[in-house]
């Protein structure tokens, strides 16, 4: 039985059904690109309120929303922030203007289809 694999790194796969997965999950694929294993990462120190969004440091730490953030706060010894609308808010709301833009609320589809499908 020939099992398909995902054609690119951009999110992690399901191993039964390829749909994408939000990061933090952990499917088990093996890659060869030197990304650390999702389970393995770090938590981001900054959580919600963390301003560096390039695919490099979203690949390295875990943020709130990921799957593995409970468990890379513990590994980091952080205290996780507790999943809210406001953490949600605070996510979205890059320039930490109190107020969401059209394009902070575009530049956050991918991270909010990932969460909400």
């Amino acid at each position: 039985q020939a099992t398909a694999q995902p054609a690119a790194r951009m999110f992690p796969f399901c191993g039964k059904c390829f749909n994408k997965l939000p990061f933090g999950y952990d499917n088990g694929l093996e890659w060869d690109d030197g990304v650390k294993p999702l389970a393995t990462r770090d938590a981001c120190t900054d959580g919600s309120q963390c301003k560096v969004r390039d695919q490099v440091h979203l690949k390295a730490f875990a943020h709130p929303f990921d799957l593995d953030y409970q468990s890379a706060c513990a590994r980091t010894g952080c205290q996780p922030e507790d999943l809210t609308l406001r953490t949600l808010f605070s996510w979205v709301d890059f320039d930490g203007s109190g107020k969401i833009s059209r394009i902070e609320l575009q530049n956050s589809l991918q991270t909010l289809e990932s969460l909400f499908g």
